[in-house]
């Protein structure tokens, strides 16, 4: 959902130059998006049916010159995978409030993930992206961070 959303966002400012890939931490590459993400864009006009899952590499940490967690568990992964300089939470970049790994700050930020709830759960979740790419998406045009 964040992905479809940062590239409608992104190509409404005009940034359409941005690339943006979404990679999940705890998942296999190859899988569609969830029956609730699915429902969840297609109610704001936005569709995931050619979305497949792509697990994340150290090719991809590698190319990426931002990389966004959604949640605090996704982080130690990413450092892993050699993303650790260029990996902020989605949520923190946003509000630019200077999240650090490691300084004990930010365990109430984060993005949940709806997987396996119902379709209120997927909702909350798009809104709740839908702020934050939002965000970031202003800051980035702006030239902060970038």
């Amino acid at each position: 959902m964040a992905e479809v959303l940062s590239k409608h966002m992104a190509s409404e400012k005009g940034l359409g130059f941005v690339e943006v890939r979404s990679a999940g931490t705890h998942t296999r590459s190859g899988l569609p998006a969830s029956d609730g993400a699915l429902r969840a864009v297609g109610r704001h006009g936005l569709s995931l049916e050619e979305h497949k899952s792509v697990a994340l590499s150290e090719e991809l940490a590698e190319w990426a010159d931002l990389i966004f967690a959604m949640g605090m568990g996704h982080l130690h992964r990413i450092e892993m995978l050699g993303g650790g300089e260029k990996m902020t939470l989605l949520s923190a970049f946003a509000k630019n409030d200077g999240f650090q790994m490691g300084s004990g700050e930010g365990e109430e930020l984060g993005v949940p993930d709806p997987f396996g709830g119902d379709d209120g759960v997927y909702e909350e979740t798009f809104r709740t992206l839908e702020r934050y790419v939002e965000l970031t998406i202003d800051r980035l045009s702006g030239g902060v961070g970038g």
